[in-house]
This record gives C-alpha cells, structure tokens and sequence, in this order.
C-alpha cells in the first residue's frame, strides 16, 4: 500500500507551494516531440521524392535525423513530471500534467541528477512505488552555467528534507 495520495484542491490552494521543477518541463516533455513530429510528417507528405540514386544516402540521413531526435527526445524527456515541494506538510506535489498525487518527504530514498542536460534531469527514487512507479523524474530550474555550476542545490535539500521527515515521524512513534 502506498503512502501517495491525490491532493484535494482546497488543500492546494491554501499552502505555499514551491516549484522546484523547471518552467520548461512542459515545452521539453510536448514540445520538441510536436516540433520533430511534424518536421517528420513535413517530409513524408510534402517532399519531392524525385532525387537520383546517388542522392540516396543524403535522403536516408535527412529522414532519419528527425526520427534520432524524436527517439531521444521522448527517451530523455518522456517521464519528466512537474514537482512542487511543501515545506510545511513535508510533501512533494508531482505531476505529469493529467493527474497529480502527493508524496510525503519520508517516502524518498534517494535523489541523483543527470548534469549532462540542460536544464538538470533530477531522478528522486522512492522506497515504495507511487502511482508514478518508483522514480520521479524531473527537470531542475534553471541556473547559469549548467554542469560548469556543480550539482543542482535541490539535489542536497532533498535528501535532507527526507531524512529531517523520517526523523520527526521517529519521534511521534515513540
């Protein structure tokens, strides 16, 4: 059984919630995979097949490019999810932009980064699964320097946050 739960709205509404997610989750999750989706339709319907077979490789490259970036697009960015964090109720709000549940600070066992993107990809594993599976990934916001900056400061908080929940729920139990 898990520890997730689907937040009413009144609730959301009343607490001060931060972003720690990238504004740029959207535009990176459905956007590029739109823009190479109908780059790669363009092709298929409105080019002129008309070129010699000596052109043959140039035409392969050209129609496989797009489809190579909407692969990794998808791979790279597919499961990123919108997260906000709630200091005060020690809970994660995670969204994928259709349904979003709550997941309290105690749940994380542990947070990594990609720091080869840009923005950061910030993975969070879970100790049991949520209705999002057992890792959470997301888009960090957005800092000057990229990887050149070291580590994402969300990277350290997080944890820190998880262990400050598990230490007050050891208390209340005894």
């Amino acid at each position: 059984m898990s520890l997730c739960q689907e937040p009413s709205d009144a609730i959301i509404s009343s607490m001060p919630l931060r972003r720690i997610s990238s504004l740029l989750t959207f535009p990176y999750k459905f956007g590029f995979p739109a823009l190479f989706g109908v780059v790669i339709l363009n092709m298929l319907i409105w080019q002129k097949w008309t070129l010699s077979s000596s052109d043959g490789f140039i035409l392969i490259v050209a129609f496989l490019m797009p489809i190579a970036f909407l692969s990794v697009t998808f791979w790279m960015f597919g499961p990123v999810k919108k997260v906000l964090l709630d200091e005060k109720n020690q809970r994660l709000y995670v969204s994928n932009f259709r349904k979003e549940i709550s997941i309290p600070f105690s749940e994380i066992a542990s947070v990594s980064e990609f720091i080869f993107s840009d923005p950061a990809r910030i993975t969070i594993r879970l100790r049991s699964p949520s209705e999002f599976g057992q890792k959470i990934v997301f888009l960090g916001t957005y800092r000057f320097g990229g990887w050149l900056a070291g580590s994402h400061p969300i990277v350290e908080e997080l944890p820190a946050l998880a262990a400050e929940a598990a230490k007050a729920r050891l208390n209340v139990k005894f």
